[in-house]
């Protein structure tokens, strides 16, 4: 499955690509904190998000436009780039994995 972006529950948008080894999920990667087409937040949603960070609407209020704008082109290279690297960690673990597996053999074979 394609990585696309979520709305997520602080307000901004992510996209997350996941690093499989074998037939299991072993991480995940995670490409956030980027703005959605309708930002800033109106008052309310700023409250909502106050309230569930637990700080101060004036906090949010004052980094509220700290986050990643991104056009629809580097948008879709975020998508683009999140499940490469993803593929790219999961052979690194895949290699890591195989090395391990042969020094234990040659571990067992020098107890002989």
């Amino acid at each position: 499955m394609a990585p696309t972006l979520v709305h997520g529950h602080i307000g901004l948008d992510y996209a997350r690509g996941l690093v499989r080894v074998g037939s299991e999920i072993k991480a995940m990667l995670v490409a956030g904190g980027i703005a959605p087409a309708q930002w800033p937040p109106d008052g309310r949603e700023i409250a909502r998000i106050a309230e569930l960070l637990d700080v101060s609407e004036t906090k949010v209020q004052a980094q509220i436009e700290q986050v990643f704008r991104l056009s629809a082109v580097e948008q879709q290279q975020v998508l683009n780039y999140v499940q490469r690297v993803a593929d790219i960690m999961a052979h690194i673990m895949s290699e890591r994995n195989q090395l391990f597996t042969k020094l234990q053999n040659i571990a067992e074979l020098t107890r002989i």
